[in-house]
């Protein structure tokens, strides 16, 4: 479980300070340098990293706002978190000169310990979609995360009800076009987790292959032929998820450098990262097969391991029929239906 003491170590590292501006005590942070970084922390803790990967996320969006909200947002705590979700969620309206937002954000993770939650919502008026930002003070949290993993990150649901939000808290939102969309984004940062929460896994295994070739009577099981593939086997999948989330990382430097990258590129980029997913989601049964029917039992970090990554593998921006769908819409981008 995923403590304060434990956010207040993420704080205090700088985690929460992915593309925050400079002059909010933001650093000039590589995309790839991020990913790696988010990774690392997914390795040591998966509740943490995957609150390191929505924060990158998130500020990506903010960082996006006019600069009166980001001094509110950041002038004071360039460590904020901000919970939220890019799916439209809710509706904007204006009554009276007064606008309003309701909605429904669902999950939200690592609401407990968020400062602010962004919300994605249909504005009545123009029908457009706009980001609105609320303080943690003016949203009605509800405890609905029952998943088999994440449980410290959680992901409960953010009620805003009907909340009077200020102009300078809403952005109403470009044509995606112009730009690579969060949702590019969100899929190589979330890979980074996984792909760092399975490399955790497989570190239990180098351990316990290391212990039995330093042991003077090496253990029955060890020497089983059967033993002994499963774990190489698993040991090769990870080094193919880390091989091929690098090379979606790979020289992936600004937002404005991407944002000038082709169709393709991107969807070539995410279509790697979600691949490295779907090898990291495989390598933890093979684990679960070489250090046997103990790993199995509740506590064990194999286990929790396993809850982990199933649960986060499953998160919509790392879909692989959508990624096949993108790299589709990127080679036939005038492509029509004709039945």
């Amino acid at each position: 479980m995923l403590t304060t003491a434990d956010v207040d170590v993420l704080r205090d590292t700088g985690v929460f300070r992915a593309f925050v501006p400079e002059q909010y005590g933001g650093g000039a942070e590589t995309v790839e340098e991020i990913a790696r970084r988010i990774a690392q922390v997914s390795a040591w803790n998966a509740d943490a990293g995957w609150l390191a990967a929505i924060a990158a996320v998130t500020n990506l969006a903010v960082a996006q706002f006019p600069e009166a909200t980001l001094d509110e947002i950041w002038g004071a705590d360039a460590d904020a978190l901000i919970g939220g979700t890019l799916a439209p969620s809710g509706t904007l309206s204006t009554t009276a000169g007064e606008t309003v937002v309701t909605a429904v954000s669902a999950p939200v993770s690592g609401l407990r310990f968020a400062s602010w939650v962004m919300a994605t919502v249909a504005d009545t008026d123009s029908h457009r979609l706009s980001r609105v930002l609320v303080p943690i003070g003016q949203v009605r949290a509800e405890c609905t995360w029952n998943a088999l993993g994440l449980t410290g990150a959680g992901g409960d649901t953010a009620h805003l009800d009907g909340v009077a939000v200020p102009a300078r808290r809403v952005l109403s939102l470009a044509d995606p076009r112009a730009e690579a969309p969060l949702t590019f984004f969100a899929t190589l940062f979330f890979a980074s987790s996984v792909v760092g929460m399975a490399r955790s896994a497989a570190s239990l295994l180098d351990r316990e292959i290391t212990a039995a070739r330093g042991a003077e009577t090496p253990s029955k099981r060890w020497s089983r032929p059967d033993v002994r593939l499963s774990a190489s086997d698993a040991l090769r999948q990870m080094e193919r998820a880390e091989a091929l989330l690098a090379a979606a990382t790979s020289g992936l430097t600004t937002r404005a450098r991407i944002d000038g990258m082709t169709a393709r590129a991107l969807s070539r980029a995410a279509d790697l990262a979600v691949s490295a997913v779907g090898e990291a989601e495989s390598v933890v049964p093979r684990l679960l097969g070489s250090l046997g029917p103990d790993a199995l039992a509740p506590g064990h970090p194999l286990a929790r391991a396993h809850g982990n990554v199933t649960t986060a593998a499953r998160h919509t921006s790392l879909s692989a029929a959508k990624a096949a769908l993108a790299h589709q819409a990127a080679l036939f981008p005038e492509a029509t239906c004709t039945a």
